[in-house]
């Protein structure tokens, strides 16, 4: 999906969004039923032992099999994210989120190294999921404080300072 991805990570799994469109929920209910930490199917869940890994000068892409930042993750799990990620400080890591709103209660903990993102996927206001509407994400992420916002711009993936997207107005 990123250019510049080297490795994905997962340290939180699973989504409660039920977006009709899901394939990692697709992956995790078929081919990936057998493992452990898709025995529950997309059930939202913490690996632990995913938190001792480390990263030496890698692009990281946190929890591609979930949303991290869903409104159902309980703050100890992001935090602890956030402290295994301090471990790592010669690595970046992507956060992608259906639920930026989140990102703000967070914003004291984030390292330099954490880049901070939204799935937006059109300018208009489908219902093929539970998660928060096109507008609202955007206006969370436009809003948000913090200096690394990552945007995916026709397919290339960049690290820039301003959340370039433009609303759709009816």
């Amino acid at each position: 999906m990123f250019d510049n991805i080297t490795e994905t990570w997962n340290p939180v799994v699973g989504c409660l969004h039920s977006c009709t469109y899901c394939w990692a929920r697709r992956l995790a209910e078929t081919k990936l039923k057998n493992i452990e930490r898709y025995k529950d199917g997309f059930k939202p869940k913490l690996v632990e032992k995913e938190l001792n890994k480390k990263f030496y000068k890698q692009s990281v892409f946190v929890s591609d099999m979930g949303d991290l930042f869903g409104e159902w993750v309980p703050a100890k799990w992001i935090i602890e994210v956030i402290n295994a990620i301090k471990k790592s400080p010669t690595s970046n890591f992507l956060f992608l989120t259906k639920n930026p709103k989140h990102y703000y209660e967070f914003l004291d903990l984030y390292p330099e190294n954490v880049f901070l993102g939204v799935t937006i996927e059109t300018n208009r206001d489908y219902s093929f999921s539970k998660c928060p509407t096109t507008y609202e994400r955007y206006k969370y992420m436009r809003d948000l404080p913090f200096k690394n916002k990552a945007v995916q711009n026709r397919n290339q993936f960049s690290f820039v300072s301003q959340f370039s997207i433009k609303p759709y107005n009816n």
